[in-house]
């Protein structure tokens, strides 16, 4: 039977550099600890086998390049082989993990604009489908030379994180969708890349309610490719 899931909180940061001592690290694993860190300090006292999604529509794009850089300028035995675990996708999400002990499986979605939506939505999935009774939803960007190559309309640096669980809190998750388009999207892209649904998420359940809406749909594309998320604001207090 599928449960209900529910948004207990949402974090976004975003700017030059992490708050937090992220010594070491690229950008992407930087603004990936700091949401995660902010989202734990938070709602304090998790089962260290919660499930961590994570989204990035370039990742570790800019470790990539200079290992990639390295190698082309020196050769293969020029690259030091300490290096390679920074080039790989899910560095940042074990980054986090790491840091705060979490032993729950990860999983690492680069799916464009809709990075982050895929990754709330899995994460939506594993508390729906009762694999978890809570789970956490992370993405993040950095605005680099390289993802600017690549994009653009990417202006700042940001991350954010969701806890999602199956107890009742004041914004529920309706539902998760992702399917094909007709014809590719031509939707204006946003400066925080596909961080963009995290920071409208929490400008949502902060609204004053005068002005809220009851219930909205996020959507991000890319290609032929969308994802979406439904959610419902329910005045319910945290449980």
């Amino acid at each position: 039977m599928k449960r209900k899931v529910y948004v207990r909180r949402v974090v976004w940061q975003g700017g030059k550099d992490p708050d937090v001592q992220t010594a070491g690290m690229d950008a992407v694993s930087g603004w990936c600890v700091q949401s995660i860190t902010t989202l734990l300090a938070e709602v304090p006292g998790h089962d260290k086998g919660i499930p961590v999604c994570f989204g990035s529509a370039y990742g570790v794009l800019q470790n990539l390049h200079t290992f990639d850089k390295v190698s082309v300028r020196q050769g293969a035995l020029g690259v030091s082989p300490s290096y390679f675990p920074s080039t790989v996708l899910n560095a940042p999400a074990c980054h986090a993990s790491i840091r705060h002990r979490l032993t729950g499986p990860l999983y690492n979605f680069s799916n464009g604009a809709a990075s982050g939506l895929d990754a709330l939505g899995y994460a939506y999935l594993q508390v729906s489908s009762g694999l978890a009774e809570e789970a956490i939803a992370c993405a993040a960007e950095a605005a680099t030379p390289e993802t600017r190559l690549m994009s653009p309309s990417l202006e700042l640096s940001s991350g954010g994180a969701v806890l999602l669980c199956s107890r009742p809190a004041a914004m529920e998750l309706l539902e998760y969708r992702f399917g094909c388009l007709n014809n590719p999207g031509q939707g204006e892209a946003s400066p925080y890349g596909c961080v963009a649904p995290f920071r409208e998420l929490l400008d949502f359940l902060n609204a004053p309610g005068d002005n809220r809406e009851n219930e909205r749909v996020f959507t991000a594309a890319e290609g032929l490719r969308y994802s979406s998320v439904k959610v419902q604001y329910r005045n319910v207090k945290d449980g």
